[in-house]
Formats: structure tokens, sequence, C-alpha cells
């Protein structure tokens, strides 16, 4: 599928027109794959860094699992919603978007956080901050 997907005319004019424009620093391809279970994914992938997420909502049949970090936002302090919000629109428009597929979830997305809390936290999740947002290597949607 992913080859067949590559190989076309269609993918190759896309990636054509984006290098004309160098607007994009980042491409997003959404393939259809069948009977994959996320947390089976998520168990066989991530980085060296553990970078991982799953969310589930289970009365929409709905699960996302992620893995790796192609980019990172952060923002702290009592702005740092509107501070994600920019950053985010910023990140998103140098990413190309291709997709193979027709779906609502298929695209580019953002996954992470906010704390509840506009100050420093510690212990384990200090490495978040008070907002953090990753640019996944790889998403799987269900």
């Amino acid at each position: 599928m992913l080859c067949d997907l590559v190989l076309s005319d269609r993918f190759t004019n896309y990636l054509e027109i984006i290098r004309k424009r160098k607007s994009a620093e980042y491409l997003s391809i959404s393939v259809p794959f069948e009977n994959m279970d996320p947390l089976a994914v998520l168990e066989l992938n991530g980085d060296a860094e553990g970078t991982r997420f799953y969310w589930e909502r289970p009365d929409y049949d709905l699960a996302m699992a992620a893995g790796g970090k192609v980019a990172v936002i952060k923002a702290s302090g009592q702005h740092r919603f509107s501070s994600i919000s920019r950053q985010s629109r910023e990140l998103l428009n140098k990413t190309a978007h291709y997709s193979g597929i027709r779906h609502s979830l298929a695209g580019t997305h953002l996954v992470g956080g906010f704390s509840f809390f506009d100050h420093n936290l510690s212990g384990s999740w200090s490495p978040l901050g008070n907002s953090s947002f990753v640019l996944p290597e790889w998403l799987l949607v269900r």
C-alpha cells in the first residue's frame, strides 16, 4: 500500500510542488492500514528516549498511538495556552500533508498536554514542563 502510494504519479507531482515552493520543512503522509492494534504498535515502536503517546475513546471506538519526536514545542506560565497555540500554528504551517485516504482524522497531529498549574513542576513531570507538544514521527489512528 505505502509502496504503491510513494510510487504514484500523484504523490511524485505533490513532492515536486512542495519542493519548488520550499515552504515545508516536514512532510506528513496518511495511509490506510488494516487490523492494527495501536497498543501493540506502541509497544514495538518509540524512540531511544521512550517518547510514546496513547489516547483512547472507547465509546467512539477510537484510539491513537504515536511515537518518536520530529519537533517539540513548549511553553510555561499563565500565557502557555496562547503561546502553544501560536507555536503549533507556526509548526503546522511548516508541515506539508499528503493523504492517500479520506478520513476526518487523516492529517498532521500534535500530541501532548497542559499542566493544571502555571508554575514549574517537579518530579517525574518536570521534563514536560507546563505545556509540551510533540510532532510525532509516526501516529496510528484506529
